[in-house]
């Protein structure tokens, strides 16, 4: 480079811990999200399967190799692309089981017992008190069956 015929040197300053705080400032911004799996969850008697989200995070040291590079190459209007890690989630997909979950909610449940069902043994029998307390509690059938179980009562 020559200024007026005389040769010129030019001088560069770089400070590289200013362009990792912007650099990260930018990432955090912009482009850095957390790896979301998909997931299952009943609201108001519904499944709802929220879609999963790929993780994006900006790999720093990568990015100022490159910026390192295009500053003492002296390159003029360089466009610099930031280096991304992508992780995808574990779990794509779980419309499949809230459709199933959504199918056997709709339709009521009915339980019945066999008229010479061990829970028959006469009002006061603990398994007759313990059988009224879970529907009186409304608690789910899991629960039912395994008390139920854990007082003798075959599966």
């Amino acid at each position: 480079m020559r200024f007026n015929g005389y040769p010129l040197i030019p001088v560069i300053t770089y400070n590289q811990t200013q362009a990792e705080r912007i650099l990260n400032d930018i990432a955090a911004t912009f482009v850095n999200r957390p790896v979301i799996d998909a997931t299952l969850t009943i609201r108001d008697g519904t499944a709802v399967a929220p879609p999963a989200q790929t993780g994006r995070s900006v790999d720093i040291t990568s990015t100022l190799s490159v910026l390192r590079k295009e500053i003492v190459g002296l390159s003029e209007h360089s466009e610099i692309t930031l280096a991304v890690n992508e992780t995808p989630p574990t779990i794509w997909d779980a419309s499949a089981a809230a459709e199933r979950v959504n199918l056997a909610l709709s339709t009521p449940i009915e339980f019945f017992m066999a008229p010479g069902d061990e829970l028959r043994r006469g009002r006061g029998s603990r398994k007759s008190r313990l059988w009224k307390k879970c529907w009186r509690s409304s608690r789910s059938v899991t629960t039912m069956y395994s008390q139920l179980r854990g007082w003798g009562v075959p599966g």
